[in-house]
């Protein structure tokens, strides 16, 4: 099971990327919460899909990012939707 999320990268994205790293001297806080905020729709997605398929937890979960054109980065949660069950 997987879900996707994607967020603008490279000339159309905010001013915020190793400009603002070398100059501020610290963490590029506008990826940061770009990056957050789609890693934690990725995991929503795939948990509300987990859920309809009648799933009680997923195991085994991960992120995986690929580029989409020069553009787009597209950020993957993954993972194994499992229903659990009490053995007498």
């Amino acid at each position: 099971m997987a879900e996707m999320a994607s967020l603008p990268a490279g000339p159309s994205a905010p001013p915020l990327a190793l400009g603002e790293f070398m100059t501020s001297g610290g963490e590029p806080k506008g990826i940061t919460t770009m990056l957050r905020g789609s890693r934690n729709q990725g995991v929503a997605r795939m948990v509300a899909e987990a859920e309809t398929q009648g799933a009680s937890a997923i195991i085994a979960m991960r992120f995986d990012t690929s580029e989409l054109g020069s553009t787009w980065t597209e950020i993957c949660a993954y993972g194994t939707a499992v229903r659990v069950r009490h053995l007498p």
